[in-house]
């Protein structure tokens, strides 16, 4: 199970680093950074984790169109804040994604954003840095959301995204910028 997913990890950074070459001189390449808040709850083993978890999305994209694009990203969602958590215990989840990505302008400096793609994720728990487990998913996801145009090279993106992982099948939250290189 971990070889596969190596296997999809190795395949999508693969795929981020296609785009990012093919598209870094392009019209359409973007790139952004995202805070990201995702609702826990993790049964495992008779253990239950609930709280927010805090981490952090990179993303490229490349946009054919003002319509239609793709792209890819890698998340770290951090550790959940859970109080009941023994303290020699931590939980990381880190995610890879691809998304087919649709814009629908809404005037001059905004759009709504949906996409659709895959997502491999990884999450890992370790009990006095000795006994670890490892749980992979691989799975379709959705998102939902907005961006903003600040100006012609930047802008601001807030997006709802679900996909399922050992941390969370829930709504992730995300609001990030964005930069374009025209």
């Amino acid at each position: 199970m971990r070889n596969k997913y190596l296997i999809i990890k190795g395949m999508l950074g693969l795929v981020s680093l296609l785009i990012a070459v093919t598209a870094a001189n392009a019209d359409g390449f973007s790139a952004g950074v995202s805070a990201v808040r995702v609702p826990v709850n993790l049964e495992d083993a008779g253990t239950t984790i609930a709280g927010d978890s805090t981490g952090w999305r990179l993303h490229g994209s490349y946009m054919f169109n003002k319509n239609f694009g793709i792209e890819a990203g890698m998340s770290k969602l951090g550790s959940p804040n859970d109080k009941s958590l023994p303290s020699n215990m931590h939980v990381d989840t880190e995610s890879y994604d691809v998304y087919a990505v649709l814009a629908y302008p809404m005037g001059d400096d905004a759009s709504l954003i949906a996409k659709a793609g895959y997502v491999a994720s990884n999450t890992e728990t370790e009990v006095n840095d000795t006994n670890e487990a490892h749980q992979t998913n691989t799975d379709l996801a959705l998102s939902f959301g907005g961006q903003y145009d600040m100006t012609e090279q930047f802008a601001i993106r807030a997006e709802m995204e679900w996909f399922e992982s050992a941390l969370s099948g829930e709504l992730k939250y995300t609001l990030g910028g964005v930069v374009r290189f025209k």
